[in-house]
């Protein structure tokens, strides 16, 4: 099953009250009944509903898509999610067909990084997922592997600067973000993130449920 089948916005509204948040099916059922609790009136809210807009599932399913085209059927060994939230991606990624041996959540907020906890352990082997409590810019990276970060927009890049050389790295960002950190277009965005080989590098547009907005991603080794 792809994982853009995931993808709830298509629900009936009959679908939804036929749901039964007592025993939800599958986790895009479970994320529907946490979001039950408090109603969702902002773009991507910090709950893990908000985690699941139809964008923030499309562009991860985009990001999933790409990195399976470039393992092919190699073993991605160690895959590390800088600035986590929830880590539905984790699920994204094994559903595209990604095999990894560990997946490391990174997140300073610790609400956020084991909210999704429970949900992760439904889909992936508990004894493949890793969870660290701490700011990006003080990983240690003890295994080689895959850098991801789709929340560039929301820290600096002293993350960035963490990285060791030789590693893949994906990168995602946003040109509408009221953050510190914001990409008027796909140059300003690939310069910010210098590789020593880019494999990708593109665009797309999505829209949230406030605004149309474009999404750039970059994939390289630094």
């Amino acid at each position: 099953m792809k994982a853009s089948e995931f993808i709830t916005e298509k629900w009936s509204a009959k679908y939804k009250r036929s749901i039964n948040c007592n025993n939800p099916k599958g986790f895009s059922q479970r994320a529907h009944c946490q979001g039950r609790k408090k109603k969702v009136n902002e773009a991507s809210p910090d709950t893990l509903e908000g985690s699941f807009t139809r964008d923030l599932i499309l562009s991860k399913c985009w990001l999933a898509n790409k990195l399976k085209k470039e393992l092919g059927n190699n073993c991605a060994r160690t895959i590390y999610i800088v600035g986590s939230w929830y880590g539905n991606l984790a699920i994204l990624l094994q559903k595209a067909g990604i095999v990894f041996d560990d997946i490391v959540l990174i997140d300073k907020d610790d609400k956020v990084l084991f909210g999704g906890e429970k949900l992760l352990k439904s889909y992936i082997d508990s004894d493949k997922l890793k969870f660290i409590h701490t700011d990006a810019k003080d990983v240690v990276y003890d295994e080689p592997g895959i850098i991801i970060n789709t929340s560039v927009n929301d820290m600096s890049t002293d993350w960035y600067d963490n990285v060791p050389d030789n590693f893949v790295i994906i990168v995602q960002g946003r040109d509408n973000s009221n953050s510190s950190t914001r990409f008027d277009n796909l140059d300003r965005f690939a310069n910010t993130f210098p590789m020593r080989k880019t494999n990708y590098l593109g665009c797309k547009k999505f829209k949230d449920p406030e605004t149309a907005y474009s999404r750039f991603m970059k994939i390289g080794v630094k």
